[in-house]
C-alpha cells in the first residue's frame, strides 16, 4: 500500500510539474523603444493659436490632452477643447486610436484621425516627458508639454 501511494504521489508531482513547466513559447521582449516610452501622459501645457493668433492656455479653460502609448506600439487618448470665444472651433470631446514610432528622441503618432494631421504631431522625449517640437503650419506656435503619469503601488 506504502508503494502505491508513493508512486501516485510522484506521478502526481510529475504531472503537475511538467504542466507548470515552460513550454518553449515564451513571448517576445517588447521593443526597447516601446519600453521606453510606454505609459499614461497628461498635458501639463497646451497653448494654441485662437482667433488672431490670441494664444489660448486650454489647460486653465478646462481643456485636456491626454495619451496612453502601449507597449505594441498603438495609442489612445483623449482631447477635449471646451467652447471660448478666441477659438472658432466649437467645443468638442474626441477620443483617438492609432498607432506611434519612436525614431531616436522623437514620437509620432500615427493614423489617429484626431483634427490635426498626424504628421504634426512629433514629440521629443525626455526623462518623463513628450514635448511637441514641430510648427503646426500656424503663425503662432502650438505649445504641448504632456508628463509620464507615475502610479503609486496598488494604482491603476
Amino acid at each position: 500500500m506504502k508503494l502505491k501511494l508513493r508512486i501516485l504521489l510522484t506521478a502526481t508531482i510529475v504531472l503537475i510539474t511538467a504542466s507548470c513547466s515552460d513550454n518553449g513559447t515564451d513571448p517576445p521582449e517588447p521593443d526597447p523603444d516601446a519600453v521606453r516610452v510606454a505609459g499614461s501622459y497628461e498635458a501639463t501645457t497646451f497653448i494654441i493659436p485662437g482667433d488672431n493668433d490670441i494664444p489660448i492656455n486650454v489647460l486653465e479653460i478646462g481643456g485636456l490632452f491626454e495619451v496612453e502609448l502601449l507597449l505594441d506600439f498603438s495609442l489612445k487618448g483623449r482631447w477635449l477643447m471646451p467652447e471660448n470665444q478666441n477659438f472658432q472651433q466649437s467645443r468638442f470631446d474626441e477620443m483617438f486610436e492609432g498607432t506611434y514610432d519612436v525614431k531616436d528622441d522623437s514620437l509620432q503618432f500615427i493614423d489617429t484621425g484626431i483634427l490635426v494631421p498626424d504628421s504634426d504631431f512629433f514629440f521629443e522625449i525626455t526623462d518623463s516627458s513628450l514635448e511637441l517640437t514641430s510648427g503646426l503650419s500656424t503663425i503662432a506656435p502650438i505649445k504641448v508639454e504632456m508628463k509620464k503619469l507615475i502610479y503609486a503601488l496598488g494604482e491603476p
